[in-house]
């Protein structure tokens, strides 16, 4: 009976060891199954994130066109507001040029700086008239330099050249 009893007892046991070793392979497999749905996870979740950052860059790069496009479309606006402002100076200059009957030949040069014109004009007029239309000049507009480049008497009437320098996009009372 003993003999029995050690035997059953030995075949429970290897019954509960195999059970162990069973129990512990089945764990083991289900968390490797586990392990491998996570890495799985894992992959798509970078490759999610590597598709992110694609297109991040690739809307970086439309951005960067996007403001060199708008820079471009800036520096036209200001051109056609610098020909608009250049436009209205020569209507007003224009203007008092021809309150002045001897103030002829007018041509204007914009200089490289901005904001400036220079003009070059010939008259033949008074002396008084000339210093007229320059106190006109004067004051609607900023000078900068006036140059007599000829000038001759005949006489009551001055003969000759000139060249201005104003400012064309302030006048004195715009500010």
């Amino acid at each position: 009976m003993n003999l029995k009893k050690i035997y059953v007892v030995s075949i429970v046991s290897l019954a509960v060891f195999l059970s162990s070793g069973i129990y512990c392979y089945l764990s083991l497999k289900g968390a490797e199954e586990e392990l491998e749905r996570e890495l799985k996870i894992l992959e798509d979740e970078g490759k999610q994130v590597l598709e992110l950052k694609r297109k991040k860059s690739e809307e970086k790069v439309e951005l960067s066109k996007n403001l060199k496009i708008l820079k471009g479309i800036r520096e036209m606006e200001e051109e056609i507001s610098t020909l608009d402002e250049l436009n209205t100076f020569v209507k007003k200059f224009e203007g008092i040029r021809k309150k002045y009957r001897g103030v002829n030949e007018v041509a204007y040069e914009v200089l490289e700086e901005e904001s400036k014109v220079s003009i070059n004009l010939s008259f033949q007029d008074t002396y008084n008239n000339i210093r007229k239309f320059l106190y006109e000049v004067e004051k609607t507009f900023f000078f900068l330099e006036v140059k007599y480049l000829k000038i001759e008497t005949d006489g009551g009437r001055v003969k000759g050249n000139f060249n201005i320098q104003v400012y064309f996009r302030s006048s004195k009372g715009e500010g």
